[in-house]
């Protein structure tokens, strides 16, 4: 296992997928790469046909610099095709998900995706992004930098650290060591990111949150007060559409803070939570 460990990879990219956009209907060939001296018997690709378990035999396609690779064929006939591998050995069975490599049978979550029918934008693939923490990248109004004792958050309360300064361990301030960059800062460096070829920006979460990171959303349709609010967001929003440059929001609607309006002690969610 300690060779195969080093060795087997695949994913769902156009280098081990033959086209990773397909349409319904569409058949795909699915690559994966082991090495030649893996002991490998046999090679499996399964996934699901409308509900219904395929598992087809790999073939081997090509040996390249001591690295083989296996190909099958899958047919896309759902919203999105999930699969998964499978290695056999004279007396052992691997299975290969996106998790890694196991001896036992994962569950489908960790499986290999690609979604059918889906046309990414013209412009995405000419988009050369910069991915910025707001609280991390400049401060555009001191104003609105949080005061450390602003609110109270799992018995922690915010830090506020100097620019020069390490960030503390989560176990320390869960998430409250605050730098105070804003979105008013980021309008004031779009300069500075075009001298850099940069033509999109991809913003970690922005709603009002008590941590720096904002994962934990208290509220989805308020952008945090310390970053600028929404006045901030339509500024920057306007400077970059100037500029001809795109803006990418991350959300994260699947998990949310247990002080959030929907998850907190006087909300009707609480007891189901």
């Amino acid at each position: 296992m300690e060779s195969l460990l080093t060795s087997i990879y695949s994913d769902s990219t156009s280098h081990y997928v033959s086209n990773p956009y397909p349409k319904r209907g569409d058949k795909i060939s699915i690559t994966i790469r082991l090495r030649v001296n893996d002991k490998i018997d046999k090679v499996f690709l399964r996934y699901k046909k409308q509900g219904v378990e395929i598992i087809e035999t790999m073939s081997k396609q090509k040996v390249v610099n001591g690295l083989v690779y296996y190909q099958a064929q899958a047919h896309c006939l759902d919203q999105f095709l999930t699969y998964q591998f499978y290695l056999t050995t004279q007396d052992t069975i691997y299975f290969y998900t996106q998790a890694g490599l196991t001896t036992y049978l994962p569950d489908d979550s960790r499986n290999f995706k690609i979604f059918t029918d889906y046309d990414a934008p013209s412009w995405l693939s000419k988009t050369v992004f910069y991915q910025i923490m707001p609280d991390r990248f400049a401060n555009g109004r001191p104003e609105l930098t949080l005061k450390a004792d602003a609110f109270t958050y799992n018995h922690k309360q915010p830090r506020l650290m100097n620019w020069d300064e390490a960030p503390l361990e989560y176990s320390e301030v869960s998430g409250m060591d605050f730098y105070g960059g804003d979105l008013w800062g980021i309008i004031d460096r779009l300069d500075y990111l075009q001298e850099l070829d940069v033509n999109g920006i991809y913003l970690n979460p922005i709603f009002t949150s008590p941590t720096h990171h904002k994962y934990d959303a208290l509220d989805y349709f308020e952008v945090d007060p310390s970053l600028g609010g929404e006045e901030a967001l339509i500024a920057l929003s306007k400077a970059m559409h100037d500029r001809d440059m795109r803006l990418i929001l991350d959300i994260s609607i699947n998990h949310t803070s247990s002080s959030s309006k929907w998850f907190n002690k006087t909300c009707e969610f609480y007891d189901k939570s």
